[in-house]
């Protein structure tokens, strides 16, 4: 159920996030998705027609971290210099109770000193 629940509602709240903020989705300089599942992903890439560099995944060496999912994308998928200047990131998080959350965020010379494993 809540993989069906994002796969049809996700999509319809990105694209009002972008509308009440007044932008195109290709002004957006990467969309950090909740690192639920590959599949689930690609799937909002694809359906959102988004470029899959610009949608950058950490699943593949962290898996689901749940909450942290985005906030690890941004630091271990984004490097310093990817993030130089201004740029607009769209977070999308979702997931267990049917529960979900977007928000559009400009940043100005972000400083990313990359995941630091223990």
């Amino acid at each position: 159920d809540v993989f069906n629940f994002v796969l049809s509602e996700i999509p319809k709240n990105i694209k009002e996030i972008l509308n009440h903020a007044g932008l195109e989705k290709e002004a957006i300089d990467f969309f950090l998705f909740h690192q639920a599942n590959s599949y689930m992903n690609s799937y909002l890439t694809k359906k959102l027609k988004v470029a899959e560099d610009k949608a950058p995944q950490s699943l593949k060496w962290y898996g689901n971290t749940s909450s942290v999912s985005i906030p690890l994308t941004l630091c271990s998928q984004l490097s310093h210099s990817r993030l130089e200047g201004n740029k607009k990131l769209l977070l999308s998080g979702f997931g267990v109770g049917m529960s979900w959350a977007s928000a559009v965020i400009q940043s100005a010379d972000m400083i990313n000193l990359g995941v630091i494993d223990v």
